[in-house]
């Protein structure tokens, strides 16, 4: 008896942290994609030829063009494009209150988070999509101001759909902290070990690390009040209710995340070396052994749902 509770209490967990983690990886490929996309968009408008888009997994992606627009407020225009897009699919989604729309819904505070903290990065001098429309003129307090609002605004929004994916009234603080700790920093963490141990590289871990320790810290205080504003989770009397996370939910998430990544594996990248054969090869491995894991885990769950129902109708 004691065991199956102690299944029961850890199976939302799993389901928690794997929906959290593919709709994180999911849209933290999303960002650079729809950046790059956004750039090729204002130099068709501005009358130029469009590019070809190179994606990599753990370098920036770039663009490449024959006339390329030389003023930099053209290439953050299109990363502002980027940020439209999400945020309309965000404000249209979030409406829904749909598991199945995580990978979507996590898009704009990825967007926010990632573009505030490439100008706080471009400000301080550690290098960012920033640097040179900083360095032609551009306000540093204006910039400083902008980079704060992103970073505000993404966190707030991370706040609107965390209950989607866990029940944040009922959940322990430290699984809470536990689950953000291994989500937010895991991909940052990976890329660390691909472009080596810089000073750039080490301040985006300790900053994927310290943020979500901040959220966490902050998320059960400030729940009741940002639920009672939004209603992710309904409220009944003095209590909120939570619609349990579904397997498919998950496998649909995980799988949108795996498919992503495939997509940067293989598309060409000009300046490959042996390294990055190799760093995508090992990639390649781990996203069909994730894949494995989750596909096990939800037949096990199915299968033991089924065996749970075909009990109930034998005993009655």
């Amino acid at each position: 008896m004691v065991e199956s509770i102690k299944n029961e209490e850890s199976s939302p967990i799993k389901k928690s942290l794997l929906i959290l983690l593919g709709a994180w990886i999911f849209a933290f490929h999303l960002v650079p994609l729809f950046n790059e996309i956004g750039i090729v968009l204002v130099h068709v408008f501005m009358g130029r030829s469009s590019g070809i888009i190179y994606l990599h997994l753990f370098e920036w992606s770039h663009t490449d063009f024959l006339y390329p627009l030389s003023e930099p407020i053209w290439w953050i225009i299109g990363n502002f494009i980027n940020i439209i897009i999400a945020t309309v699919i965000f404000l249209i989604l979030r409406r829904k209150r749909n598991q199945y729309f995580l990978p979507l819904l996590m898009w704009a505070p990825t967007a926010y988070i990632l573009q505030g903290y490439g100008i706080l990065t471009s400000l301080s001098g550690l290098g960012g999509s920033w640097t040179g429309f900083i360095d032609s003129g551009f306000p540093i307090g204006l910039a400083l101001v902008i980079g704060i609002l992103f970073w505000l605004i993404g966190i707030f929004s991370l706040y609107l759909i965390f209950p989607l994916a866990c029940d944040v009234s009922k959940i322990k603080m430290w699984k809470l902290l536990g689950m953000n700790v291994i989500v937010f920093p895991f991909w940052t963490i990976i890329q660390l070990f691909y472009i080596g141990f810089s000073l750039p590289s080490i301040v985006g871990v300790l900053t994927a690390t310290i943020v979500p320790i901040v959220i966490s810290l902050l998320e059960k205080p400030l729940f009741p009040f940002i639920n009672r504003i939004t209603r992710t989770q309904k409220i009944i009397g003095d209590r909120t209710q939570f619609k349990e996370l579904k397997w498919s939910a998950v496998g649909l998430t995980c799988g949108l995340a795996m498919i992503l990544m495939l997509i940067f594996i293989f598309t060409p990248y000009e300046p490959y070396t042996e390294k990055g054969y190799v760093a995508n090869l090992i990639t390649f491995i781990i996203i069909i052994a994730i894949s494995f894991i989750v596909l096990i885990l939800i037949l096990y769950h199915s299968i033991k749902r089924r065996r749970k129902s075909s009990n109930i109708k034998t005993k009655h």
